[in-house]
């Protein structure tokens, strides 16, 4: 599942060829069709899961690396054995929504289907709640079966419905799953790790689906015009990023996850009605590539670190 750079090594954790499976879209995108043919061999030799526990894992990594890396390499090559085994894993990950109020747990054995929650946190995190519905429409989509698609739909519609509640579009980062009706805990909001996707999603559905639901895009743009009022900073160098905002102020610090902001801005900008288009969004988004560059160059690695403390 992992690779070990220095020694060369490999590490498993789920016992699903992960780093593979995530690296399939790559493959075939850069024309390194040899690799990815025996990607696929190895597939049809070694059918995943294999039976017996594999163990709790983070359904959303799964989701988003195996999961996802499976159904892009079918979208893109049309091989089945993609498709054969994403219906697999998909019967396994279904067992994580049987929960009172749609939102899946957070843990899944890929073996078995039986799930868990973090043993670290007892709040559900927004984006991985949220960080499944593109890959469940999509799978619901070609083979014609909306089981998929009805469980990830559930579970963003009670987000929604909380957001909708709150009647703001920027929302904290942690869900109370218990009850019927979840409501958001704390007041910590980011564009990094544990809210990121779920804005990124929002927008990609709505793509994906033909820019059909409305109350996607609305909630995206909600949302992009908070975070660009209450979160956009700037340092003394004259460098914008995106803090994290808690408690009605400003945290200079953002995550490296958070470079995805300039894409999904951009994004937006190209797909919205023109009318609909804040004219905000593409300046900051070529500014907050720059930054983003800068975290890399100003190393003397020449890698990003996690995140980066800003003087403002």
């Amino acid at each position: 599942d992992d690779i070990q750079p220095v020694r060369g090594g490999g590490k498993d954790w789920c016992r699903m060829a992960v780093t593979m499976l995530d690296a399939l879209s790559t493959l075939w995108v850069m024309g390194l069709h040899d690799e990815f043919d025996a990607a696929a061999t190895w597939l049809e030799e070694n059918p995943l899961p294999a039976p017996g526990s594999h163990g709790q894992h983070s359904l959303f990594e799964i989701t988003i690396r195996a999961f996802g890396g499976l159904l892009s390499a079918y979208s893109l090559s049309g091989n089945s054995v993609f498709l054969e085994t994403a219906k697999r894993l998909g019967e396994k990950l279904l067992g994580a929504f049987n929960t009172p109020n749609g939102l899946p747990r957070s843990t899944i054995d890929v073996g078995t289907g039986a799930a868990g929650s973090h043993s670290w946190m007892p709040n559900i995190v927004l984006a991985e709640a949220t960080t499944l519905q593109v890959e469940f429409r999509y799978i619901s989509h070609v083979t014609g079966d909306n089981r998929w698609k009805i469980a990830a739909d559930k579970a963003m519609d009670a987000v929604l419905r909380a957001a909708e509640a709150r009647g703001s579009g920027l929302v904290p980062i942690y869900i109370s799953g218990a009850g019927a009706a979840p409501s958001f805990v704390g007041s910590k909001m980011s564009m990094g790790a544990m809210g990121d996707s779920y804005y990124e999603y929002l927008l990609k559905q709505w793509i994906q689906n033909g820019k059909k639901e409305d109350r996607l895009k609305n909630m995206w743009k909600k949302a992009m015009n908070e975070m660009m009022d209450k979160m956009v900073a700037k340092t003394n160098g004259g460098l914008q990023f995106v803090a994290e905002y808690e408690n009605g102020r400003q945290r200079h610090r953002m995550d490296h996850l958070a470079c995805f902001v300039a894409g999904m801005l951009m994004l937006g900008s190209r797909n919205l009605p023109t009318d609909e288009v804040d004219p905000r969004w593409e300046p900051f988004a070529a500014e907050l590539t720059r930054t983003c560059y800068q975290m890399y160059v100003r190393t003397p690695t020449g890698l990003s670190p996690e995140y980066v403390n800003f003087n403002v």
